[in-house]
């Protein structure tokens, strides 16, 4: 028997039932978190519209009335917000209209204002009444005043199947829709109407559309299209992607309400989390709450079901959520995030923050988060990631209480004070270099280098050369004046006594015409002339008014330069008279640029305990609690005596405070990621902050990486070997499996999908094979009592069951109909090759004889051991109830002989016998059984003269409970006879 036909028809059914869905949006009032629904009504025009419970789980049957379609006006623009639509039944029969008495109906679509409503972010707005929204009041739908603060006018509307692509044949969203699953797909797997046809999508927040006709040609749909312009290509591969991010579910299975999150966002939310899709690689963080236990909550893969206890005891809101991507080589502070779009695997960073894991503050950024500082223009900002934000100093360059002028070796130009780089010198206004005594400046190098005409250079300094020289070395002249000469000791000398009467030299003692060779005290020479001395200071007091300073050396009797690093000097309590070297006493007043004036001397660097003061070029003494310090105050230390500790330029011997370390007996600050730590590094937390709750490899993350969890103690903890990321330590606080044929149930992963489905990994949740349905929880095996979880069943499972249950009960009918016709065929064989013909002839004799009204008795056959008494019918017959008769009379009837008669007696005793005991092998055949029968075959009714080996019983014979046949009917005396029956051929 061919039944091909009869599983062809259930697959047809079963695959047509489950290639197309029916969907569109829900309406949910933000406050009475009720779902926009018709009332019944027998009207043929308007029906009312009013608020029901919105359906919360997909595998339930809910009412096609909750069911409503968007549709643009513009038709082949994806919907969005600002877009103007329809609001249609699911049917596209009638739309939601705002009537005159501001109630909202649902009437025929008749494309007019009042059916026109205007989407934007949670309002709905109603194009014929300007300024007014979709609300409820007390129930009932109208519309009103929009309010700014959610309330009766703020409105939900999510997708009745948000985990797919919802493909419609037609535009407009009208009829079924094919549910498209993540995947590519050609040609081949798609209805062939959408390369030649307009057709219509349904994409739920998340979720991408994608269309790759080659050569780049590359079109990406992730709203609603309620048009769609026929794909030009054959050849075009279709894909349905999620979107870089997370898609949070208010119900479990991905049902009701979505939002997605891309990645870099991080918002806060208070809503509750019934199931989460999110694409491998990145990763979702809710933030800390204190429902969490303290302990933030990763999530690294789908999850279907929020529900499970060890789950839900941890996570039922999420207070605030993150999501990023998990490719990159270190683990992001909190200045910034993994990026999908991170090339090299480094993290990108917030504004204001920089490093390789956004660890620290740019310039001009301060703080935990890194904010911009405040300061003036000119003034210094207290920087840095762990810095105060403070104006703390004037900018290199400034200087003044208000940071408004310019510092010792920096030049105003403009609004801006410019460095100047002369060595041994300064600059001017221009800044253009000034040279310090004794020095010029080098065509090559354009700077202060070389020491001028009567100067020589001794280590640093430019020293000038005895008086008459025009050049030395070391302080010899090796060449004089015109008019001199070398006394033999490196000093110049005239060649004849000078003409004193022809000096021009004013106050010179030893001179001819403009040469001087010694000045009259206690004038001293400088430069060919004779200049004054300022008593108590010893400066020399040019000719000619320059910025170049001199000091008088009484013991060379001439002017010298002040130290280069000078720009002006002295020799306190100066005695114009003394013979004694002054020099050594020599103190520096002013210093060039880059040096600070410390104790008479320009020093590049203060000595500890004194701090350069850029306002007026010295170096100042700390106060007494500092080592070294950047100011004159306590709170300006830098560096502490012995025994105390630096706390924010504070020194004492308090403990450092929480976020704080002691190195080198300074209090630094920990990095903003940690609550305690060995030193400043974001790798170097010790102890974690309640945002970041989870210590790995000395950083505090905001979650510990996939297959870990947080053990309670700041430290991350390995899953369970059956889970592939979890909550804690057991094997029933799963958020996934390890084993990708598993199916998570209450936070184990003790699932498996039932037969003829699979476990798609995108969702983890079980599908068909067909690739067309999703299997409802209550059919997922649990492993670990082999037995099936009492489910829903629909009327389409009913169908298939009871279908599938009739086919086998035909079967086995038939099965048993067949085994039963071949084993009657061979038992019939076997009872034909024992017949003996002539008993039975000899019966049918009798059976006429009765027939023709003849009375009858019983009669027996039987065979004995001893063949002349069975033979011998007029032998005497034995007493019917002893042994002797009853062996006769089997024998009589093994033989199939037959009695002309028998005695009454002996007749009403063995019918006696028959009451009280089952005389097995006799059959009582009566004379009205026989006598319906018109034939020479009389008693016979399943006699056949073709195939006369075959009998059937009469139909008021049965059998006693040794088997043997009875007659359901009163037996007669005088008209009965016993017939020869094996009973083993009758079924």
């Amino acid at each position: 028997m061919n039944f091909s036909f009869v599983y062809v028809f259930l697959s047809f059914l079963f695959l047509t039932n489950l290639s197309y869905v029916q969907t569109a949006r829900f309406i949910r009032n933000a406050q009475t978190l009720s779902c926009l629904d018709l009332l019944p009504s027998s009207s043929s025009s308007c029906i009312p519209v009013t608020l029901n419970p919105c359906p919360t789980d997909r595998f339930s049957n809910f009412s096609v009335s909750l069911k409503w379609n968007f549709i643009p006006l513009n038709t082949s623009s994806q919907l969005a917000d600002n877009s103007t639509i329809m609001i249609e039944t699911n049917d596209n029969q009638l739309c939601l209209s705002a009537s005159s008495t501001n109630n909202v109906e649902a009437c025929p679509c008749d494309n007019g204002n009042a059916q026109k409503w205007t989407l934007a972010d949670d309002k709905i707005l109603s194009v014929a009444k300007p300024n007014e929204c979709l609300s409820q009041l007390g129930g009932v739908v109208n519309v009103g005043n929009c309010q700014s603060n959610g309330g009766p006018t703020s409105w939900n509307h999510y997708h009745v199947a948000p985990n797919a692509v919802n493909l419609y044949l037609k535009s407009g969203f009208v009829g079924d829709s094919q549910q498209l699953f993540i995947n590519d797909y050609n040609s081949k797997f798609l209805p062939q109407e959408i390369f030649f046809s307009p057709f219509s999508l349904e994409i739920p927040p998340g979720f991408e559309f994608v269309i790759d006709s080659g050569n780049n040609n590359i079109k990406t749909f992730d709203n609603d299209v309620a048009q769609m312009s026929p794909i030009n290509s054959l050849t075009s591969i279709i894909s349905v992607k999620l979107k870089p991010g997370m898609i949070i579910y208010e119900q479990p299975a991905y049902f009701s309400a979505s939002k997605f999150m891309k990645v870099g966002d991080n918002t806060t939310s208070s809503s509750i989390i019934g199931s989460v899709l999110i694409p491998e690689g990145l990763r979702g963080v809710i933030w800390y709450n204190p429902n969490f236990t303290g302990d933030n909550l990763g999530l690294f893969e789908p999850i279907a079901n929020f529900t499970g206890v060890s789950v839900a005891s941890k996570q039922v809101f999420a207070a605030s959520l993150d999501i990023s991507a998990t490719k990159c080589k270190n683990e992001c502070g909190s200045g910034g995030i993994c990026s999908v779009d991170s090339v090299d695997g480094t993290c990108s960073c917030y504004k204001g923050f920089a490093g390789d894991s956004c660890e620290q503050c740019e310039p001009g950024f301060y703080g935990p988060t890194c904010q911009q500082c405040q300061c003036t223009p000119n003034k210094k900002c207290d920087d840095s990631i762990t810095g105060s934000g403070e104006c703390i100093s004037c900018n290199d360059g400034f200087t003044g209480e208000n940071c408004d002028i310019c510092a010792p070796g920096f030049t105003k130009i403009g609004n801006t004070c410019e460095k100047c780089d002369c060595v041994n010198g300064i600059c001017d206004e221009q800044n253009r270099y000034i040279c310090n005594a004794g020095f010029s400046l080098d065509p090559k190098t354009q700077n202060c280098t070389l020491c001028k005409e009567g100067y020589f250079l001794s280590d640093t300094e430019c020293e000038p050369c005895p008086p008459g020289c025009e050049a030395c070395e070391n302080g010899k002249c090796i060449t004089c004046q015109q008019g001199l000469k070398d006394d033999g000791n490196g000093k110049c000398i005239f060649s004849q006594d000078p003409n004193q009467s022809t000096c021009t030299v004013p106050f010179c003692l030893n001179c001819s015409g403009p040469i001087c060779l010694k000045c009259q005290p206690p004038k001293l020479y400088l430069e060919g002339s004779c200049v004054d001395i300022v008593p108590d200071s010893g400066k020399c007091v040019p000719v000619a008014n320059t910025n170049q300073s001199f000091i008088a050396d009484n013991a060379q009797q001439i002017c010298k330069p002040c130290p280069s690093t000078c720009t002006d000097c002295k020799i306190p309590n100066f005695t114009p008279t003394s013979a004694v070297d002054v020099l050594k006493d020599l103190q520096c007043t002013k210093c060039i640029p880059g040096h600070f004036l410390n104790e008479g001397s320009c020093v590049k660097n203060c000595p500890s305990g004194t701090y350069a003061n850029t306002t007026n070029n010295s170096c100042q003494v700390c106060d007494d609690s500092c080592a070294s310090c950047n100011g004159p105050l306590s709170r300006n230390c830098e560096t502490c005596r012995k025994d105390s500790l630096n706390h924010d330029g504070v020194c004492s011997t308090d403990p450092c405070p929480l976020g704080f370390i002691a190195i080198d007996n300074i209090c630094t600050k920990c990095h903003p990621d940690c609550v305690e730590c060995s030193g400043p590094g974001i790798n170097q937390c010790t102890k974690c902050s309640p945002d970041r709750p989870s210590l790995t490899n000395g950083q505090c993350v905001e979650v510990c990486p996939k297959g870990t969890y947080a053990d309670g103690e700041d430290n991350c903890q390995k899953c369970n070997e059956d889970c592939s990321s979890c909550v804690g330590p057991g094997n029933d606080q799963c958020l996934g499996c390890n084993d990708q044929t598993k199916v998570l149930l209450g936070g184990t992963c003790s699932g498996s999908c039932p037969t003829g489905s699979e476990l798609v990994k995108v969702e983890k949740l079980c599908q068909s094979l067909n690739g067309e349905d999703i299997i409802p929880p209550g059919e997922i095996i649990k492993e670990e009592k082999q037995s099936i979880v009492p489910i829903k069943l629909q009327w389409w499972h009913i169908l298939i069951i009871a279908g599938g249950s009739l086919l086998l009960l035909i079967l086995a009918a038939l099965l048993i109909r067949c085994i039963a016709v071949k084993r009657r065929k061979m038992k019939t064989k076997e009872f034909s090759d024992q017949i003996d013909e002539n008993a039975v002839a000899q019966n049918l004799k009798n059976m006429l004889r009765n027939a023709r009204g003849m009375p009858s008795q019983p009669e027996m056959s039987h065979s004995s051991t001893k063949a002349q008494e069975v033979d011998d019918l007029n032998a005497p017959l034995p007493a019917y109830d002893n042994k002797d008769g009853e062996l006769y009379w089997k024998q009589r009837q093994q033989r199939h002989q037959k009695h002309a008669s028998i005695n009454p007696d002996d007749y009403n005793n063995w019918k006696q016998k028959l009451k009280s005991k089952d005389w097995e092998g006799f059959d009582i055949v009566t004379e009205e059984s026989l006598s319906s029968n018109n034939n020479n075959n009389a008693g016979y009714s399943g006699y056949n003269q073709e195939e006369k080996n075959t009998f059937e019983a009469p139909k008021d014979v049965y059998r006693n409970s040794k088997g043997s046949l009875r007659s359901n009917r009163p037996i007669s005396a005088k008209r009965t006879f016993d017939v020869p029956i094996r009973r083993d051929s009758w079924i």
